[in-house]
């Protein structure tokens, strides 16, 4: 059991779907799931810590329950999803990580 390292991580958008078109960017997920849409954590919930026309910020703290590299986060539907990357975790490590966003409104 350790705690994951999210200092190099990447965050993309993938799929068909605009994520941008959801309420929170669809951010506000409760699961994290695998390419596979198995889940590899589903023990936390999100902490919104910044909620603004043109800024949010969320805090992921939990625990995986499997393995791997890579995983996905999406609340709605699984057309549209945020892919987190360049990471490697195992079954049982800790994770506390943060995503900002800055909007950019027209």
């Amino acid at each position: 059991m350790a705690m994951v390292d999210f200092s190099n991580a990447r965050i993309e958008p993938v799929g068909t779907q605009n994520m941008t078109a959801y309420s929170s960017l669809d951010l506000n997920t409760t699961i994290l799931r695998d390419a596979n849409d198995n889940y590899v954590s589903n023990s936390f919930t999100p902490s919104r810590l910044i909620n603004q026309q043109k800024q949010l910020m969320y805090l992921y703290q939990g625990t995986f329950t499997a393995s791997g590299t890579e995983f996905y986060m999406y609340y709605t539907n699984g057309q549209g999803k945020w892919k987190v990357s360049n990471i490697s975790f195992s079954s049982g490590d800790t994770f506390i990580f943060q995503i900002n966003a800055n909007l950019v409104c027209n």
